[in-house]
């Protein structure tokens, strides 16, 4: 079975460059952490008592932060270069 599923994979995303598989990896590993996300709320209102409404006003300024800092990143790459950008993210956050 797991032969017969490398051998059709294989020419679809065999030709692809190494860098992709790297960027597609560091993509995968940043994005689950998003995955905490429900559990938070769960958590929120079950050992921390907070009401659902304000579970969810925690929870959605997850996304609030991320559509002000995606384009607020944006324009300090542009500014500064994108390795000091990203080097200033990860060391603010």
């Amino acid at each position: 079975m797991r032969a017969h599923v490398a051998a059709v994979l294989r020419p679809l995303v065999g030709g692809l460059p190494r860098t992709f598989w790297v960027l597609w990896l560091g993509t995968l590993v940043n994005r689950l952490g998003t995955f905490i996300l429900p559990f938070l709320a769960l958590y929120l209102t079950g050992e921390r008592g907070f009401t659902v409404e304000r579970a969810g006003l925690v929870a959605s300024l997850y996304g609030a932060g991320a559509v002000v800092a995606g384009p607020l990143g944006g324009m300090l790459a542009d500014r500064v270069g994108r390795r000091l950008t990203v080097a200033g993210g990860l060391w603010l956050g």
